[in-house]
């Protein structure tokens, strides 16, 4: 009995190292894109008009939808984030991302729009 449950501690514990900067890896990861779909949604007036579509299906849709789906998608439902200050739009974060300003611009908007 002794054995067993001294090997299911050195498995436990070797699972918690090996396992842990993995996860604190992916949570930066999960973060970042986070921040830019943040930043993208509170800056989408300083968006040049042209590229808002790129920046929705980018950043906000990952790419789920084309630009054009994805520009009124976003809208939808940051009407609605706006109107009752969820998340991004409690004034703290709000302040924090408009004084970041939108990601910069997605690859593919460039190469289509220019950088304006």
């Amino acid at each position: 009995m002794s054995i067993v449950c001294a090997g299911l501690g050195i498995l436990i514990l070797a699972q918690g190292i090996f396992s842990t900067p993995f996860g604190v890896r992916r949570a930066r990861v999960y973060r970042e894109l986070h921040v830019q779909d943040g930043r993208t949604a509170v800056n989408l007036d300083r968006i040049p008009l042209r590229q808002q579509g790129c920046y929705a299906r980018d950043y906000v849709w990952n790419h789920l939808y084309r630009p054009a789906l994805a520009l009124s998608r976003l809208h939808h439902y940051r009407s609605s984030a706006v109107r009752d200050h969820l998340i991004v739009f409690e004034p703290g974060t709000y302040r924090e991302f408009r004084a970041l300003g939108p990601p910069k611009p997605p690859r593919p908007c460039l190469r289509k729009f220019g950088a304006n």
